[in-house]
């Protein structure tokens, strides 16, 4: 699983061997980062070698000066439990 973004979208990616079931995933603020960010409302598969992408689109205020994003991401493989979590950078 991979994670990164794109002009105002997060990509994830399945670059192994074996399906990703269930996937679900979080995204969070790094220190005072801003964003607007369509969530995934329900687990979904990642079949090998796909990606999908959702709107994430960062903004500041005045005074704000973060540009990451914490991802925290829960799935299977077959009868195995995965999780991980990935720091991304957003791009404005």
């Amino acid at each position: 699983m991979t994670y990164r973004t794109t002009w105002n979208h997060l990509i994830v990616s399945n670059e192994g061997r074996a399906a990703a079931e269930g996937l679900t995933f979080t995204v969070e603020p790094v220190g005072d980062t801003e964003f607007h960010f369509e969530a995934v409302d329900a687990p979904f598969d990642l079949r090998p070698g796909s990606e999908m992408a959702w709107s994430l689109i960062p903004f500041g205020g005045w005074g704000t000066t973060g540009t990451n994003v914490l991802v925290k991401a829960q799935w299977h493989e077959g009868d195995q439990v995965k999780e991980g979590e990935w720091t991304v950078t957003l791009m404005s």
